[in-house]
């Protein structure tokens, strides 16, 4: 299980800028996929796309996916989100929730949350449940063993009140964590990590944050059937250091 919460992954008053940007449309949608800025039409998105692609492989999140996991990494475009959360509304807000619930367990799958927006107070956040690592002894066999118990949907989802989520965390010496984050800032997690929306303390203001989700590159997780991504866009580095953006089964094409 992995979490960091880290200052200044991305460059602060660019991240701020470009939120200023996106809170300035009119009819912004309550989630952009970084797959359809990279690809779009549109001069100033398609530019905010390959800023934000550009950021993330020039920060220290590959180097420390690699370090963490023993993986080499690989950007999911089409799960790269930026979501937009109204001040006045709660509506889609996520309920505490796994990410290895809809991406599986048997590879690394990390998020990278980053606000454009200082996030916690007035405007949304995010929060987790963490073990104390001072009492905790729970590891990722612990956690996959309480979901394959666990009853499921009709899309395979996990189907359980978010009150079990909590009982089970607890009573095994985790704690509630949340913190303010700055433009720029990240919340770094792997699919182990229960988390959820926290309700900003003094709601007021809008939020905008992007979510960037990264796997293996050598494989995607192998409990989810390949041929639901096989069209997926992703991005990986070169060994030239060079980035390139295609689609998954070219990426898995022998060269």
């Amino acid at each position: 299980m992995y979490f960091k919460c880290a200052r200044g992954v991305f460059p602060a008053t660019q991240m701020s800028e470009i939120g200023k940007i996106l809170l300035s449309k009119r009819a912004l949608p309550s989630k952009v996929r970084l797959r359809d800025l990279v690809i779009s039409k549109n001069t100033e998105s398609k530019n905010i796309g390959i800023y934000l692609l550009t950021q993330f492989w020039q920060s220290i999140i590959p180097e420390l996916f690699l370090e963490q996991t023993g993986h080499n990494p690989l950007l999911l475009l089409q799960i790269c989100t930026i979501r937009h959360q109204e001040s006045e509304s709660t509506s889609n807000y996520s309920p505490w929730h796994l990410d290895a619930n809809f991406y599986g367990f048997d590879t690394p799958l990390w998020t990278v949350w980053s606000p454009f927006v200082e996030s916690g107070i007035d405007a949304a956040g995010l929060e987790f449940c963490l073990a104390d690592r001072k009492m905790c002894t729970i590891d990722d066999s612990t956690v996959r063993d309480f979901w394959s118990r666990v009853p499921r949907n009709e899309r395979n989802q996990v189907a359980i009140d978010a009150d079990d989520f909590i009982d089970f965390f607890q009573s095994r010496h985790f704690n509630i964590f949340s913190n303010l984050l700055y433009p720029g800032d990240a919340y770094i997690f792997d699919q182990y990590i229960l988390h959820r929306t926290r309700e900003a303390l003094k709601p007021g203001k809008s939020r905008v944050a992007i979510e960037f989700r990264i796997t293996s590159s050598e494989r995607f997780p192998a409990d989810v059937p390949y041929e639901q991504y096989a069209d997926y866009l992703v991005s990986k580095r070169r060994a030239d250091g060079n980035i390139d953006v295609v689609e998954m089964h070219e990426h898995f094409m022998k060269e």
